[in-house]
């Protein structure tokens, strides 16, 4: 009787030797995440300021875009070169509609006449005969629009142009009015050294 209380506890004197407190799959997965500090510090995101931008063949700086202060956590939005943050929240939306269907219209080189304001139709005319000059346009980007006056917003094209496998940008200053309860574009500005560099000649 006595040797058969023995022999299990050598068995289980020998298990507890080999095996001193085995850990598991589930302790090991609790301790790596349990490391982890899971709140967040927004002071830990840096939030440098990008200098102003100056278009070539001008002697204009336009302002610099930043993160928005508007809502309740830091976010920070994509950027394009020439225009900063790519931020429009608090802009009327209908302004940036209509801003992105410049965009668009860019793009194709097809400017429909209805966006323009009534008493100056020849901007489509005029920009889609500047724009035929340019290679193929791979992307346009704009900036966050300024209000210049309670009626009159400002804002800032970047075309992104390919040539010799090499991208360049050329660069627009697009007016926009508020009229009869909606907003037209009132002028297309090209930046004259960009656009006589990229333009064809014909």
């Amino acid at each position: 009787m006595h040797n058969q209380l023995i022999i299990p506890a050598m068995v289980f004197f020998s298990l507890t030797c080999f095996f001193p407190g085995a850990e598991t799959v589930r302790d090991r997965a609790s301790a790596h995440f349990n490391a982890i500090d899971w709140s967040y510090n927004p002071d830990a995101v840096l939030h440098g300021e990008t200098p102003g931008v100056t278009v070539p063949g001008g002697n204009e700086t336009f302002p610099v875009l930043s993160v928005t202060d508007t809502t309740d956590t830091d976010v920070i939005y994509p950027s394009a070169p020439g225009v900063g943050f790519i931020d429009y929240s608090g802009i009327d939306e209908t302004l940036i509609s209509l801003l992105y269907k410049l965009a668009d219209a860019l793009k194709t080189k097809k400017i429909p006449s209805d966006i323009n304001l009534p008493s100056r139709p020849f901007i489509s005319v005029l920009t889609e005969y500047r724009l035929n000059k340019l290679p193929e346009i791979r992307t346009v980007f704009f900036s966050r629009p300024m209000l210049l006056e309670n009626n009159i917003s400002e804002a800032v094209y970047s075309l992104r142009i390919i040539t010799e496998n090499t991208p360049k940008y050329l660069y627009l200053s697009v007016n926009a009015v508020y009229s009869e309860n909606t907003w037209f574009i009132n002028d297309i500005v090209f930046d004259g050294e960009t656009y006589a560099e990229l333009a064809e000649q014909n």
